[in-house]
């Protein structure tokens, strides 16, 4: 896709934007997760990798070497999949192993 100049600035604007909003977020979760436990590290750790996964996508897009935009192409689903369960495991707040065992044995209705 070829953008104008005045896209390129824009979209330029908004990766830097939502990249800043990410960090924010994985610090102050980290900081948060040494207050409150657990659950809240599993959380810190998701959004970590998650961060990992945005780096990769934004080297992929970025004038680097073949074999870089390889890796990051690959490293971005090792980051991503773990980074998505991980919140989700966070935030569910009950993380023991009984309760990761009934969540994924659940009668769901039909």
């Amino acid at each position: 896709m070829l953008l104008h100049e005045g896209q390129a600035d824009l979209m330029h604007a908004a990766a830097a934007y939502s990249f800043s909003q990410l960090l924010v977020n994985t610090v102050c979760a980290l900081c948060d997760a040494r207050k409150k436990g657990r659950g809240k590290w599993l959380f810190a750790a998701g959004l970590l990798l998650f961060l990992g996964c945005d780096i990769c996508v934004g080297l992929r897009n970025l004038a680097v070497p073949y074999a870089v935009r390889e890796a990051a192409y690959a490293l971005n689903w090792v980051f991503y999949l773990p980074s998505q369960v991980l919140i989700c495991l966070g935030e569910s707040g009950d993380v023991s192993r009984d309760s990761l065992y009934t969540m994924s044995h659940e009668k769901r209705p039909h």
